[in-house]
C-alpha cells in the first residue's frame, strides 16, 4: 500500500489525474475537500472543480497522516475492512463497540488482527499515561502564580506568565483526557472480549 493511501484525506478510490486549465502540469492526487493542504483544479466543463494536492509529500507531513504498520484487516464473511489502529480514538462509542464485535465474530480469521490490537491498546495505554505524567510534571515544574507579581511586575510580563500557566494547564488537560480516551477503548476491548455473565 502506498504512502499516500494511508493519509485520512485521502481518496484512493479517485485516480490522479491533469487538471484541464493545466495541461502542461504533472498529475495531481485528490484529497478530501477539508484538507487544508488542497487545492481546486478543474476537472471538466465548465465549472467541475476537484480538490488534489499536487505531491504525495504533502500527505506525509499531514498531521492526519497514518503509519501503514497500524493497520489491520478485519474479516467477518465477505465483509472485509482496512482499520488504521491510531484512527481508534476518533469512533464514536457504539460504533466501537460494534467494531470490536465484528472483530470477535470470527475469532478464528481474525487471529492476526486481535494479538495486534490488544498489543497496540496496551503500548497506548502505557504511552498516553507517561506523556501525562510528562505534562503534569512540566506543570509543576513551570506554573508561576501571579498572585504575588502583580505588584513588581509590567502588565506584558504578567500577561506572558499567565499565558504560558494556561498553555501548561492545557497541555495537562489534554493528555489526560487523551489518557481517558485510550483507557476507556481497552475497556470496552476486554468488556467485549470477556464478558461478565
Amino acid at each position: 500500500m502506498p504512502k499516500y493511501n494511508t493519509c485520512a484525506h485521502a481518496r484512493p478510490g479517485l485516480h490522479p489525474f491533469t487538471p484541464i486549465d493545466l495541461k502542461d502540469r504533472d498529475p495531481v492526487f485528490p484529497v478530501a475537500p477539508c484538507c487544508k493542504r488542497a487545492v481546486s483544479y478543474k476537472v471538466a466543463e465548465p465549472r467541475s472543480y476537484l480538490s488534489a494536492i499536487p505531491d504525495r509529500d504533502r500527505c506525509e507531513s499531514c498531521p492526519m497522516f497514518t503509519d501503514p504498520d497500524k493497520l489491520i484487516t478485519v474479516r467477518s464473511g465477505d465483509f472485509r475492512a482496512d482499520i488504521y489502529l491510531d484512527r481508534l480514538l476518533d469512533l464514536p462509542v457504539t460504533n466501537l463497540r460494534k467494531l470490536i464485535k465484528l472483530i470477535l465474530s470470527d475469532t478464528w480469521t481474525n487471529e492476526a488482527a486481535i494479538e495486534r490490537l490488544t498489543a497496540h491498546l496496551e503500548s497506548a495505554v502505557e504511552e498516553s499515561k507517561q506523556a501525562w505524567k510528562l505534562a503534569s510534571k512540566d506543570y509543576v515544574d513551570g506554573y508561576k502564580a501571579t498572585d504575588y507579581l502583580k505588584s513588581y511586575c509590567s502588565k506584558k510580563q504578567l500577561a506572558e506568565i499567565t499565558k504560558n500557566n494556561k498553555r501548561l494547564a492545557a497541555r495537562v488537560k489534554s493528555a489526560k483526557a487523551l489518557h481517558g480516551r485510550w483507557l476507556k477503548i481497552q475497556t470496552i476491548w476486554n468488556d467485549t472480549k470477556h464478558p461478565m455473565n
